[in-house]
């Protein structure tokens, strides 16, 4: 006889302990169903996860119709060797799961059972976690205990439940690689404003913040003969996101609906696979925004966490299966997270003009070059390790490639260039200077506008022919006589705000015999010589620029004869403060007649009359 002594145990040590034979018998019957189990485990190859087919790491529920709600309860699992585990045991008083410490199972509380009015039901729930169950076969125990003769006696009915642990055949990962990758070391990819044209001044404030669109990867996995009625995983973000976007990427793989946990940082995701297919392998792409400053590397995490596929088979409780990415493929924890890299961009600064060379170069010359000019320009790299290239584009984005030369250099923190434009027609343009990272290929762009301006143009204007200077003046014989004679050069280009020059030659045949030059004086430029023949050159207009300068010339002579005087801005000695020539350079008068260069001024002095002395009579 039982006595109250006797408490709920596990099935095989209460069994053992009974003095009845016909209950020792009926463990032995169980014992033999238990092993029979175990040796056919190895053959359930197409394990379905039911509740008698358990996944590991799935959960299931199971109930049995008590006898009488009054009675006390107990459950146990084993499998029938070395582990047993104890659901519940009220005998003493627990009503929570006493082993082992994991809460993998809960009671599902006494209800109303069909059939069973005044009686109901009693039931567990168990998640066979893989940390406690192994693959096999296990068997699931319920015990009743009934009281008589107030508790003289105490009669108990035993159930059992067969079950086939089978390995979980469902798991999700997340992308360690991409095809995208820039360096070769991990996943990145590249910023929004990656080759996009930008001032400095809109990057480097910790304030200038972009957003750029990442996309990771998850990719569910399951055997062939597992069909969930939906499955879902959790997107845990380190770093808030701009915006969420979940879409089923692998064809006839289902549809996907997100929910917002906490918004910007946790979405839930759910898969419905769609009818008729059930696909083995299923990719979910998942597309956020970060907002980020782009002048630095930045690594952005997407965990994925609470896998579960969930089967459904009503009236039936639903199964809910975790996915095993602990344990499989390979036990690494690390397959749930994803990890990008959004690469920066090089900090390059602003194109800016450069007068290391040429100290006259100032921002409005350098943006406003003449045709036929050379000037020069710099820009502070982001790192003097990385490439730089400069381009010139056209107002219709066209890069210019002929009628410029453009000669790239650098220094210790500079990148520069000396540009000759050259026959470059009249327009807009913008120079560009690109520096790209030479490890990950990020790249920066700036833009200097340009405005080609007509070429350089100095003219010396036509002299009118005159008389002798003694014309009108009485004398008593002839004599020499000074003529002076203004010649005026003209810088024509309007708006050139630089210094400019020439040389300014005197010819005629009478030079050295009855004519020559008794003095030459310059006004308008800062600096005049005379040298052989009579060649004068200004240099360094004044400042601000003279765009006019008077050249006085005293010619002292006999003037027996008409003398042709021709002024020359000889070929070559017109020049600006950036290496521009006179489009006029090389023309010639009427074709190459005569005349010869265009840039001349002939005159004639006449010849005055030849009286003798004026003498009296006697």
């Amino acid at each position: 006889m039982k006595t109250r002594a006797h408490i709920a145990k596990p099935l095989a040590n209460l069994f053992a302990r009974s003095q009845t034979p016909l209950l020792r018998r009926g463990w032995g019957r169980l014992l033999l169903l238990t092993t029979i189990l175990l040796l056919a485990g190895s053959r359930y190859a197409h394990a379905q996860n039911t509740g008698s087919e358990p996944y590991l790491d799935s959960e299931h529920s199971y109930r049995v119709n008590i006898g009488d709600v009054a009675n006390e309860r107990a459950w146990f699992i084993t499998n029938g060797t070395d582990i047993t585990y104890t659901l519940l045991d009220t005998k003493n008083g627990d009503n929570s799961p006493v082993a082992p410490a994991d809460s993998w199972a809960s009671v599902i509380p006494t209800g109303s059972g069909a059939g069973q009015a005044g009686t109901g039901f009693h039931g567990v729930k168990i998640f066979f976690d893989s940390d406690d169950f192994s693959t096999g076969g296990w068997v699931l125990q319920y015990f009743e205990y009934q009281e008589h003769d107030g508790g003289t006696y105490e009669c108990i009915s035993a159930r059992s439940f067969d079950l086939t642990l089978a390995e979980n055949t469902f798991w999700l990962l997340v992308n360690t690689d991409e095809t995208d990758d820039v360096t070769g070391g991990g996943i990145d990819v590249y910023n929004s404003q990656n080759t996009l044209v930008h001032s400095i001044t809109d990057l480097e404030d910790p304030g200038d913040l972009f957003n750029t669109t990442v996309t990771y990867t998850v990719t569910m996995n399951k055997g062939a003969d597992f069909a969930p009625t939906y499955w879902q995983f959790n997107t845990n973000f380190a770093d808030e996101v701009q915006s969420f976007n979940a879409v089923v990427s692998t064809t006839n793989g289902g549809a996907a609906t997100t929910t917002p946990v906490t918004a910007g940082q946790e979405y839930t995701v759910e898969v419905t696979p769609e009818t008729g297919y059930n696909i083995d392998l299923v990719e979910v792409t998942i597309t956020v925004e970060y907002n980020h400053n782009v002048l630095s590397d930045i690594t952005r995490n997407l965990m994925v966490t609470n896998g579960i596929a969930v089967f459904e088979n009503p009236p039936a409780p639903d199964a809910i299966t975790d996915d095993n990415i602990t344990t499989y493929p390979s036990g690494d924890e690390g397959n749930r997270t994803q990890a990008i890299t959004i690469l920066a961009i090089p900090s390059t600064q602003d194109i800016t003009f450069d007068n290391s060379t040429n100290t006259n170069e100032t921002a409005t010359s350098a943006q406003n070059p003449l045709q036929n000019s050379t000037h020069y320009y710099k820009v502070e790299m982001g790192a003097v390790a990385n490439t730089g290239a400069w381009h010139l584009e056209d107002s219709d984005d066209a890069p210019v490639s002929t009628g410029v030369t453009i000669n790239g250099t650098e220094n210790t923190t500079d990148a520069l260039a000396t540009i000759d434009y050259g026959e470059l027609a009249i327009g807009n343009y913008t120079l560009y200077y690109t520096e790209t990272d030479g490890t990950t290929g990020a790249s920066t762009v700036r833009a200097y506008p340009i405005s080609i301006l007509p070429p350089f143009d100095v003219d010396i204007a036509a002299v009118d022919n005159d008389c002798n200077g003694l014309s009108g003046n009485i004398s008593q014989a002839s004599v020499n006589g000074d003529t002076e004679v203004d010649y005026t050069v003209t810088l024509e280009t309007s708006g050139y705000e630089n210094s400019w020059e020439f040389d300014f030659l005197v010819s005629c045949a009478d030079l050295g015999s009855t004519l020559s030059i008794s003095s030459i004086v310059v006004s308008g430029a800062d600096q005049a010589t005379i040298s052989n023949g009579g060649a004068v050159t200004v240099t360094k207009g004044a400042t601000p620029v003279n765009t006019t300068v008077t050249i006085t010339v005293t010619y002292s002579g006999v003037y027996a004869a008409n003398h042709i005087v021709t002024a020359t801005l000889p070929d070559g000695s017109i020049s600006g403060s950036f290496g521009e020539t006179d489009v006029d350079d090389g023309a010639t008068i009427d074709g190459g007649g005569t005349e010869g260069d265009i840039n001349q001024a002939r005159h004639t002095i006449y010849r005055l009359p030849q009286p003798g002395e004026l003498a009296g009579m006697n």
